[in-house]
């Protein structure tokens, strides 16, 4: 056995019980590897008191306020593939820990973070090869969607989404609402919006002569030349 075999056979098995806290080590619908996949994640807000009991509120504004963020996340991504770049592997130590979820720290430091493991088994069978395995932390870029709600006894929708990580993450509230998701940091700014915009309530339609939102029985009227 040669030495970057032996090295590549003392490297560690990839520590489940952390990467799959928020996720499974599944396969990729996309490519040939072995990969984490991250279900959806919805939080909805508990019904309580008189609200339990009231009707469907009826709408009280004609549009809504909507804004788009710029976000980095802080997130495990595994790569695992059954012929691992095995000069690649002897050149690295012993993997550090990872990434503590709540300090994210020097956003260069966390890209630079490169961790090799070994796959022996997978889906509570032996592989007949070892896999390598890759994890990186990001930063990964993500955008954030806030929809203002058309009524006031419903709360506002908030969506996170990273193409990267095929992660969405959705709650009601506000930004401080975001439900914990193991090993999830995210890095933004809710004071800051990249991007703002209105759009029609349910029940309404924009005209566009005059750029509001009318209800759906009142005719736009065209705009009278001068």
């Amino acid at each position: 056995m040669t030495s970057t075999n032996e090295r590549f056979e003392r490297l560690p098995e990839l520590p489940m019980d952390f990467i799959e806290q928020a996720g499974k080590l599944d396969w990729s619908p996309h490519v040939p590897i072995i990969t984490l996949r991250t279900p959806r994640v919805t939080a909805t807000p508990p019904v309580k008191g008189p609200r339990a009991t009231m009707p469907t509120p009826a709408l009280n504004r004609a549009s809504h306020e909507t804004r788009t963020y710029h976000a980095w996340v802080i997130y495990p991504h595994v790569v695992c593939t059954p012929i691992p770049d095995l000069e690649v592997l002897a050149e690295v130590a012993s993997p550090p820990p990872p990434p503590h979820p709540r300090h994210p720290g020097d956003l260069a430091a966390v890209a630079r973070l490169r961790q090799f493991y070994k796959l022996t088994r997978f889906h509570g069978k032996p592989l007949e090869t070892p896999w390598g395995c890759e994890v990186r932390h990001g930063p990964w870029y993500a955008t954030i969607l806030y929809t203002q709600s058309c009524d006031d006894e419903t709360p506002d929708r908030w969506s996170l989404a990273s193409s990267v990580l095929d992660m969405q993450v959705d709650w009601h509230g506000t930004a401080a609402d975001m439900p914990d998701v193991p090993n999830l940091t995210v890095i933004w700014d809710p004071n800051g919006p990249a991007e703002t915009g209105r759009a029609c309530c349910p029940g309404h339609t924009l005209c566009a002569t005059t750029g509001s939102c009318l209800p759906n029985r009142i005719t736009c009227q065209p705009q009278v030349p001068y």
